[in-house]
């Protein structure tokens, strides 16, 4: 004798599997809502640790620990704090090089103030002639004391770009250029 099954409907199984893959997606929702906030926590907690390597920040972080202000503030405070204190660093940095006389000032590429001359010189002496766009002796003027009133950071950028095209005697100066216009992106 055969045993007796009792087969469940095909629509009664489908309505419990939809019911199971609903339940299974709001579960894995939930799990990846934690684990984003676990990752957000996680790096609040890095921040926080790695400020503790500098004195004058550990006083100001023990002192909001004790206090009880959340992590989640104390990173806020943090970021905050060293995005000023970067862009305290940079303007140190610029005033610096402008009371050096330094030409570097004017562009991110490069820091040997020779070869920035060169590239300056060279657009002065074979593309300026044909396309004047500026002043020469102003330029000249503003950039040699580091005075944005004929000259910027753009500008520099631009003519030492278009210079790169001209040089020959340095196997990379497409990379030069590409860096000269990616720098004049960020400046301008």
């Amino acid at each position: 004798m055969e045993d007796c099954r009792y087969e469940v409907h095909a629509k009664t199984a489908k309505d419990l599997m939809l019911r199971e893959i609903r339940q299974l997606q709001r579960k894995t929702e939930d799990l990846e809502e934690q684990h984003t906030t676990l990752a957000e926590k996680h790096a609040w907690a890095e921040k926080i640790i790695e400020s503790f390597a500098d004195e004058e920040l550990c006083v100001e972080l023990v002192k909001r620990l004790r206090i009880g202000d959340s992590p989640q503030s104390i990173a806020e405070w943090l970021s905050s704090t060293s995005d000023m204190e970067i862009t305290a660093r940079v303007e140190r940095h610029r005033r610096s090089l402008v009371e050096n006389g330094d030409l570097c000032y004017w562009t991110n590429v490069t820091p040997i103030p020779r070869l920035l001359e060169h590239l300056i010189t060279l657009y002065l002496t074979w593309i300026h002639p044909f396309h004047m766009l500026f002043d020469e002796g102003m330029f000249i003027s503003s950039f040699e004391s580091c005075s944005d009133t004929y000259c910027s950071a753009a500008l520099v950028n631009a003519i030492c770009a278009m210079s790169c095209c001209l040089l020959t005697a340095t196997p990379n100066s497409d990379e030069q250029t590409d860096e000269f216009v990616a720098d004049l992106k960020k400046t301008s």
